[in-house]
């Protein structure tokens, strides 16, 4: 299938990056954006690069680990790993669902049914959220800093103990990349994983946005 000029494969199932199961269509969320082109049917429908499950999974550690039991931030930190759109109007309304069928629902499952059946936020990404800083210049960001440093540290980098070399693959990763893939992922594999990639963006992967996500 020809889409934005490319040639789309169609697949009956997907893989999910997360569990790494092969899994049929309808065990992802729709998600309308162009990182998602490698998952796109026949009839233009488009889907998440992790399966439900493993969304409602990461939710659920977002919401306990990382949030501090936060709903609302549990959700943004997921639509911007999923590069979905997030916004809090968005996100009551799928509260409100949940609640309303008794939480038989999950509140990921409401909150992505909101934002797919919207004509207005369907195919909208993280960055076009509101509240979500997209600018180039200002170098604020701890991203900016990393990427701008000599040596991949920051002072506000829990990495401390790193080697020159293990921060160097993490500037240069998030260079390449735009954002800090591995940021949920536990300290003593962070270090593997940017190394790794970084290896494999430096033989050609850098020039194909779909096998870096698929990397990742």
């Amino acid at each position: 299938m020809k889409y934005f000029n490319r040639f789309i494969p169609l697949y009956d199932k997907y893989v999910c990056s997360c569990c790494g199961k092969a899994l049929p269509q309808e065990k992802y969320f729709l998600a309308y954006n162009e990182g998602n082109l490698g998952r796109i049917e026949p009839n233009g429908r488009m889907h998440t690069h992790i399966c439900i499950d493993c969304c409602k999974n990461l939710y659920e550690y977002l919401f306990y680990e990382k949030a501090d039991k936060d709903g609302e931030k549990a959700m943004k930190w997921l639509c911007s790993y999923l590069n979905i759109y997030y916004d809090d109007v968005s996100y009551f309304k799928a509260k409100k669902a949940m609640e309303e069928k008794d939480r038989k629902t999950h509140i990921v499952e409401e909150y992505m049914n909101v934002i797919s059946r919207s004509a207005t936020l369907k195919g909208k990404v993280f960055l076009e959220s509101p509240d979500v800083d997209v600018s180039q210049n200002q170098g604020d960001s701890k991203a900016d800093k990393i990427i701008n440093s000599k040596t991949g540290n920051v002072p506000e980098d829990l990495e401390e103990e790193w080697s020159k070399a293990d921060l160097e693959a993490k500037r240069q990763v998030i260079k390449m990349v735009g954002y800090d893939p591995f940021y949920f992922e536990v300290e003593k594999d962070r270090k593997i994983l940017y190394k790794d990639l970084l290896g494999m963006m430096e033989q050609g992967m850098e020039l194909d946005g779909l096998k870096v996500q698929a990397a990742i």
